[in-house]
């Protein structure tokens, strides 16, 4: 494996990738970012450190293994986003399957792209909303997938939002399952505009959303009252005889620093929530 250093300092360019369009290209998050060449056949090893890496090949194609699933990446392809993103090591492989220059992302370069550029975060945002439902939003392509709700919580994650539909089931009863699909598209569009493109988000089996978020319970509860106000303009019905709210949610927040497993953290919100909807609150274990 050749280092060739720094991108600045490298013969290579990142023209063409339509990753960084609106990112000047001296811009000390990218241009010091580190650059490695695989001749083909070349296995790219683990960072010293251990961390995880983003891996954006440059040139030529990548070919990842997990043992049970292989794929091929492509130039400008996102290699390794849910593990940066959970701070887990894949246990994949790398492989250049022809002469490769790869771009290597830690995560806290990652935060400061997506910071300076509007048009890489919404990019990352389409690569994690191709998740499983029931799984923990990330990139599936190269088969490592991402942790179930029985491993342990990502080192990010402070606290889990859960979000309810309280009229679900009326919604069922009185205008069938259409609507409550309906319903629910609106309920994880409201959830996805109230949050960060890298926020992990996913909805269960039961129809409840998460959220993993890296803030405080009184960061998470301005999230939550941010995302109730964003269901309650949700249109799911035609008829303008029936008032908005059309969506009637209850929010639960838990902290998940005292939790073995991401299910326990999940528990916590969704006990939260079924507490504020008895007693008639929208947000249940938020600071006040």
């Amino acid at each position: 494996m050749r280092h060739a250093s720094l991108l600045q300092w490298s013969p290579y360019s990142i023209g063409g990738l339509g990753l960084f369009d609106d990112i000047d290209p001296s811009a000390q998050a990218l241009s010091e970012a580190p650059v490695v060449s695989l001749s083909a056949g070349e296995t790219l090893e683990p960072s010293r450190s251990g961390e995880p890496l983003l891996i954006i090949p440059i040139q030529g194609t990548l070919v990842v293994s997990n043992g049970e699933t292989t794929a091929s990446f492509e130039r400008g392809a996102l290699v390794g986003v849910s593990e940066v993103l959970l701070g887990m090591a894949s246990a994949a492989s790398v492989r250049a399957d022809t002469d490769a220059v790869l771009l290597l992302i830690d995560r806290n370069r990652l935060d400061q792209l997506v910071e300076l550029s509007a048009h890489f975060s919404h990019v990352l945002a389409r690569v994690l909303l191709g998740c499983h439902p029931g799984r923990w939003v990330g990139l599936e392509r190269a088969g490592a997938g991402c942790p179930s709700l029985d491993d342990d919580v990502p080192a990010h994650v402070e606290c889990v939002v859960l979000v309810r539909l309280i009229n679900r089931e009326a919604m069922q009863l009185c205008h069938g399952h259409v609507a409550v699909g309906h319903a629910m598209e609106g309920l994880e569009s409201a959830v996805r505009q109230s949050i960060r493109p890298l926020d992990l988000c996913v909805t269960l089996p039961t129809g409840e959303c998460v959220v993993g978020l890296g803030g405080d319970m009184l960061a998470a509860s301005i999230v939550a009252n941010r995302l109730i106000s964003r269901a309650s303009r949700v249109v799911v019905f035609g008829d303008m005889h029936i008032p908005l709210p059309h969506l009637q949610v209850v929010v639960g927040i838990a902290s998940s620093k005292q939790v073995a497993t991401l299910r326990e953290a999940v528990n916590r919100a969704r006990d939260s929530a079924l507490q504020a909807s008895r007693a008639g609150a929208t947000v249940g274990g938020a600071l006040a």
